[in-house]
């Protein structure tokens, strides 16, 4: 007897691949495809719904009808890449331009304090992440009462972090709870990128490619036209291990993109 497995070569795959994706304008017209860095995984889960009618004749009903009803596409994604686009997409948020802190001297910068707490200089209204650092040099950096007439010594009274720009009011020292103190420093110049949320929230709509170079088998490039991005489950800032590292989960709500575009499509790779 002859066995078909005999003249068969199963494709065995062991997955791999690199990730892009392609944000889509108010048009849901794509925009270029970036790729996302190294990814931990991503799948694709396909659901359905059935609806099933059953004779109401007889001493055991027997199947009529069994029809499926809906059937939903879904995906997941994790990367490793901290990329301040990849933490746009977990917040549904954006990329505003680029913050920039210029080498301005701030002078009489009031802060309303209480012994042993920190306060992040340059916060305001229009700045609420306040200066990223200032700079350390002692005469640079000077705290005074309201009316500056008293000037608070940098090691008793309060230590300055520098590299972070925060202010640590001393427990033990002259600065009473609920006091206003004056801050002169100036701010070390540069820029940093920025991932926020958005209020409204809005939605973020994208197509998704999958390009695989499998560790073992044929692999099968996926494209999907048109999902929406959203956050997949927890975002661990640390770990008392030290042994995980940070991984954004997304998901992916895969939907009918229109236009006679199917919403999926799982690709053979041309012949070498």
């Amino acid at each position: 007897m002859t066995r078909a497995s005999a003249n068969y070569t199963d494709n065995i795959v062991i997955g791999a691949g690199e990730v892009f994706v392609d944000l889509l304008d108010s048009d849901g017209d794509t925009t270029g495809e970036r790729y996302v860095g190294d990814s931990v995984g991503m799948t694709l889960t396909s659901t359905e719904e059935r609806a099933q009618v059953f004779s109401g004749d007889g001493p055991t009903a027997r199947k009529l009808v069994d029809a499926v009803t809906q059937r939903d596409f879904a995906g997941t994604l994790a990367l490793h890449d901290q990329s301040m686009e990849n933490l746009a997409l977990m917040l549904q948020g954006e990329n505003p331009a680029d913050e920039a802190d210029a080498a301005t001297a701030v002078t009489d910068e009031e802060i309303t304090v209480k012994k042993g707490r920190w306060y992040q200089l340059g916060v305001s209204d229009t700045k609420r992440m306040g200066y990223l650092a200032v700079d350390a040099t002692a005469a640079k950096t000077v705290v005074t009462n309201a009316d500056a007439s008293t000037t608070y010594d940098a090691t008793d009274d309060y230590v300055l972090d520098a590299g972070r720009a925060r202010l640590y009011i001393v427990p033990g020292g002259d600065i009473a709870d609920d006091a206003t103190i004056k801050v002169d420093y100036t701010p070390i110049a540069g820029k940093h990128e920025r991932a926020q949320t958005k209020t409204p929230p809005e939605q973020i709509e994208a197509a998704v490619r999958y390009v695989e170079f499998a560790a073992n088998g044929r692999g099968r490039n996926v494209y999907i036209r048109r999902c929406n991005i959203g956050s997949a489950g927890d975002f661990q800032l640390k770990d008392r291990t030290r042994q995980t590292e940070q991984t954004i989960s997304l998901s992916l709500g895969i939907q009918e993109p229109g236009g006679g575009h199917p919403a999926v499509i799982i690709d053979g790779k041309a012949a070498a």
